[in-house]
């Protein structure tokens, strides 16, 4: 299902598998990868059955190779999967990719060499090491001892029920090691003890695979960072299945008749250990110290925090900046005119949003001759556009430090659109499937390389390493007003409030901020995270860090937790507004007296990874399951549009406010009709690449390209 598309598409896990990457690289090694651990699960699988089951089959026992007969009489699904999954394979590089059919060739022959090694490698092992117990059972009784140790008791007693009950399964023909159908042989008059070790030495050597199949899941994450130990995702996934399966199987097998119970007490056990943190771990913000005294999160002081002396202290900094915005966008030949003032706001969507808003930043720019970032004070949004965003900012700031930067280079946007699944899901399967044992220590801090460590790793070394840098960095530039502020707002998700991220403190955010003393006792919803944590050396934070937790997706990239009592994380930013637009309602509110005094209006730019107004679908009433789900699908799939209604009341009161001048120009991505959305992950496919940047030039963005000119 997830290979076809009809399961997780949405997040494109379907690209890792389709379209895997080694290096950076598609193409023949890729696919040999992938092949080799789709060969590794198909033999792990058998041998579990083999291993659970075989004592079902007597007459295997009879046979030279038994393992090998189970294994191509069970080969049904994995023929029937692999088919399957190359047919869709070369559909979607065909389709997807534009890869010619030379390549195309190589890259099947690759993925069917993977397999085929895999398997032969696994074939050979089996017939050369079962001659050899074979050999040692019948000439030394140590070894015959050896093969009948405590713990096949319990396998010995499924022999004697062998012996007394209805267990087999009835055989009459089989496929032979030449794929000739055959009739099965009788085995009564066989010595039960002696079909007895026939299987146990399968079982022996079926152990010892399995367990070399989790040690190299096991090197694989601990030198995960290493890019040539960076298989393709896809490949990991394949090998994390390997390991559930021989996991199931040794359990299983070890716990015989009480699986069942066995595993419910095993399951409780693991849950109570997790609640005393000694089968789980925190994934900390990289920089925040955590080795002081966790800070108290109280109703009491987050409601200090957002006292009037506070957010006014924070509002005079904040002034400060855009008297210096003013004097850049001065009109030295008409001292009366007055700029105009812009906001950007990008919206969540994976790296359609990141592309998206990247591309369109350029070109508003490129249209303006370079006024769109001097006008600009202040950039926010959700999830992928801020890292659009993000991105875009830093090459603007090194523009004007000096470095070469080609501003409108159309690399930028494929830049920015990278691939980030692979380092995740690898991550997810060789590492954080078990416990991230890898860690960086900074000032006697210990953050642990999961995950969310690799997908900021992979986002700076996507973006040539220009990203790898802290708030700290950032203060100079935008309190001289050089580059716009800019704010991550991500979720706290002990209580929904806003944790509000940026390299200026900005407590005047925290909370709605009206003269009229009737709105005087507002509740606080937001956290200034500078001012809240300045004792934990707040601007150390690094700012993939920032920009990962207003990213952090449930279960695709962790929660990071903060040194708080009691303790909070931080997920997606698009929980509580998918767009940025709240934020800005906010912030102008806050200034608009000096709004009104010190320019001639606002421009707020909303670049959306998605369309505003779109198709109304009905909803799915056919079968019973779908009438319970439908109210939870309802919650989950318009949450955009829940944000959407609210922002514009938000937006119609302000203009109101303004009287006027406000405005406010939207640039939508809106694939053609005759091509599918990409995907909301981060990974990408050439035809969605594509798609993306001719939505650029659709005629909706054209005219808010002109709309943009106008107003500035």
């Amino acid at each position: 299902m997830t290979i076809t598309g009809h399961a997780f598409s949405t997040y494109g896990i379907n690209y890792l598998f389709l379209d895997p990457e080694y290096l950076n690289h598609g193409g023949y090694v890729s696919f040999a990868f992938l092949g080799v651990a789709f060969g590794g699960f198909i033999v792990t699988w058998n041998l579990t059955l083999y291993k659970l089951n075989s004592f079902r089959f007597p007459f295997l026992a009879s046979l030279r190779w038994p393992l090998l007969t189970f294994s191509i009489n069970n080969s049904f699904l994995p023929v029937i999967f692999a088919s399957v999954y190359l047919g869709y394979m070369i559909q979607f590089q065909h389709e997807y990719e534009f890869v010619t059919n030379k390549n195309l060739l190589f890259d099947v022959l690759g993925f069917l060499a993977g397999v085929s090694a895999m398997v032969f490698l696994n074939a050979a092992y089996f017939q050369i090491a079962n001659k050899d117990l074979v050999a040692m059972a019948k000439k030394s009784k140590r070894a015959f001892k050896l093969l009948r140790r405590s713990y096949y008791r319990k396998h010995d007693e499924r022999f004697e029920d062998l012996r007394t009950t209805e267990l087999t399964f009835r055989v009459d023909y089989y496929f032979s090691n030449q794929l000739r159908v055959k009739r099965t042989r009788l085995v009564d008059h066989y010595d039960p003890e002696l079909l007895d070790e026939v299987f146990k030495q399968h079982h022996w050597n079926a152990i010892l695979v399995q367990f070399l199949s989790i040690a190299t899941l096991l090197v694989l994450g601990i030198y995960i960072e290493e890019p040539v130990f960076q298989i393709p995702a896809a490949a990991s996934i394949f090998f994390a299945f390997s390991v559930f399966t021989s996991v199931y199987g040794l359990f299983n097998f070890w716990t015989g008749k009480w699986s069942s119970s066995a595993f419910i007490v095993l399951f409780l056990a693991l849950n109570l250990l997790s609640k005393y943190n000694y089968l789980t771990y925190e994934s900390r913000a990289l920089g925040l110290d955590y080795n002081k005294a966790p800070r108290e999160y109280s109703l009491e002081s987050i409601n200090a925090l957002a006292s009037d002396s506070n957010m006014l202290a924070d509002e005079k900094s904040t002034l400060a900046i855009l008297e210096k915005w003013k004097t850049k966008n001065r009109d030295n030949r008409n001292a009366s005119k007055k700029p105009k003032l812009v906001l950007i706001c990008a919206s969540g969507g994976g790296l359609r949003a990141s592309m998206f808003t990247t591309a369109i930043l350029q070109r508003a720019d490129s249209m303006l001759n370079g006024k769109l970032m001097p006008h600009t004070v202040m950039m926010t949004g959700a999830s992928g556009g801020m890292l659009g965003i993000a991105y875009y900012r830093e090459l603007y700031l090194r523009k004007l430090q000096g470095d070469s930067v080609s501003l409108y280079d159309r690399q930028y946007p494929f830049i920015v659109s990278k691939d980030l699944v692979n380092a995740i899901n690898a991550s997810i399967a060789t590492n954080d499937i078990f416990y991230p044992w890898r860690a960086l220590k900074m000032r006697d801090n210990i953050y642990r390389k999961d995950r969310g460590y690799m997908f900021e790793q992979q986002f700076i070394k996507n973006t040539g390493n220009i990203l790898n840098k802290n708030l700290a960095d950032y203060v100079k530039p935008e309190r001289e007003a050089q580059i716009p502020m800019m704010l991550n707002y991500p979720v706290i998700t002990n209580d929904a409030r806003f944790l509000l991220i940026a390299s200026q403190p900005m407590r005047y955010m925290m909370k709605t901020h009206e003269k009229e003393k009737a709105l005087s006792a507002a509740s606080v919803d937001a956290i200034d995270y500078l001012t809240f944590f300045k004792d934990y050396h707040p601007y150390d934070l690094r700012i993939l860090t920032a920009l990962r937790m207003n990213a952090t997706y449930p279960w695709i990239l962790p929660n990071v937790t903060f040194p708080t009592k009691p303790q909070f994380n931080v997920m997606d930013a698009g929980v509580r507004d998918n767009f940025g637009v709240y934020m800005f309602y906010r912030f102008v509110h806050v200034f608009d007296d000096w709004i009104e005094k010190n320019t001639s209006g606002v421009v707020i730019v909303e670049i959306r990874a998605q369309e505003k107004m779109v198709k109304i679908e009905p909803i799915d009433r056919s079968s019973f399951l779908s009438k319970i789900f439908s109210p939870f699908g309802t919650l989950t799939n318009n949450i955009s549009a829940m944000h959407d209604y609210q922002n514009d009341n938000l937006m119609a009161a302000l203009h109101e406010k303004m009287q006027g001048k406000l405005e406010i120009i939207r640039f939508e991505y809106m694939p053609e009709k005759s091509a599918a959305t990409a995907s909301m992950s981060f990974r990408l496919t050439t035809k969605e690449k594509n798609e993306i940047m001719r939505s650029v030039d659709r005629p909706n963005n054209s005219r808010a390209f002109n709309q943009l000119q106008k107003a500035l």
